[in-house]
């Protein structure tokens, strides 16, 4: 019987050119944590964004309950993780390092039957647009524009950028993006960061140049602003990528810790995906200090842990 043989988990620390900030969070590195499973010479490779703290709980908590089990059941791999972690809390790093597992050992099924994932899986489309993103509120305007008109330049059928950071500017930097990148589509994403009446304001002059998709314009916890925004907004809403702790408030609305305004903010979860409509979130905002060939990150810190057999 075909069995897991070894699992490791890394953790790669990927430093920014320049700091980086959404309407929301600001940074200066990102941390990848990667899983591999290993099964007769095959490997599977999963990740998730996290901090290196996930990568402890995926080595110290996960991988014992991996090592000599089939990897073909992946469905039973996935309930001994969530059996694991009962003591430790099933949301945050949990899931993020059971996240970073599952997509390891499908592509390690995958592998070991030797067809490509999204046949194993069940394609319900033979071919999805890819859209670049990116556009921090930490770019300049003359930043912002290189980068967007050079994804829409190079093929890229819609771009997507931040705002929220500072709304007074926010319209200046929409029209700027769209001068640079012409008919292509337009999407933006503010990352919780309006509250209700401003979010609708600024959808309406985020339309006028062409704004098509509104990403997190308000945190996820308050369903009647999402509602109000969807019913007359011009553009889709979309929302439900964090899942923030909602604290209560004097105004009965639950709101997220330490977010820029204390009024009434939440996000909605649409059917077509947070991130995107029916597309590949390309991310190519964050920049490393140095790469790989083929366009690879490759970070100058590393936490590397393994398990055997």
């Amino acid at each position: 019987m075909a069995a897991i043989e070894h699992v490791e988990i890394s953790a790669y620390v990927v430093p920014t050119v320049a700091p980086e900030s959404d309407g929301t969070a600001e940074w200066s590195k990102t941390t990848v944590v990667v899983a591999e499973l290993r099964c007769r010479g095959e490997t599977g490779l999963g990740y998730t964004y996290a901090d290196t703290g996930t990568a402890r709980i995926a080595q110290d908590v996960l991988a014992q309950h991996l090592i000599g089990k089939d990897p073909y059941d992946v469905p039973r791999l996935f309930a001994a993780m969530e059996t694991a972690v009962r003591n430790h809390g099933r949301g945050g790093a949990c899931a993020m390092a059971i996240s970073a597992i599952d997509v390891a050992a499908w592509d390690l099924k995958a592998k070991l039957l030797g067809v490509p994932l999204s046949r194993l899986l069940g394609r319900a489309r033979d071919a999805i647009p890819a859209y670049g993103s990116g556009g921090f509120t930490s770019l300049t305007v003359k930043e912002l524009e290189e980068q967007l008109g050079g994804w829409a330049d190079s093929g890229m059928s819609s771009v997507k950028m931040k705002v929220g950071r500072d709304p007074a500017r926010d319209p200046e930097r929409v029209r700027a993006a769209r001068k640079a990148i012409g008919r292509a589509g337009l999407f933006v994403d503010a990352n919780g960061a309006y509250d209700v009446k401003e979010a609708l304001r600024l959808a309406g002059e985020f339309a006028e140049q062409g704004v098509s998709w509104f990403e997190e314009p308000v945190v996820r916890t308050d369903l009647a602003g999402l509602r109000l925004l969807r019913e007359r907004a011009a553009m889709e809403i979309a929302g439900g990528e964090y899942r923030p702790l909602p604290c209560a408030t004097s105004s009965g609305f639950p709101t997220t810790p330490g977010s820029r305004r204390s009024s009434s903010k939440a996000r909605p979860g649409p059917s077509r995906g947070c991130c995107g409509p029916s597309s590949i979130d390309r991310d190519s905002g964050s920049r490393s200090r140095a790469r790989r060939p083929g366009g690879i990150a490759f970070p100058p810190a590393r936490l590397s842990l393994s398990s055997k057999q």
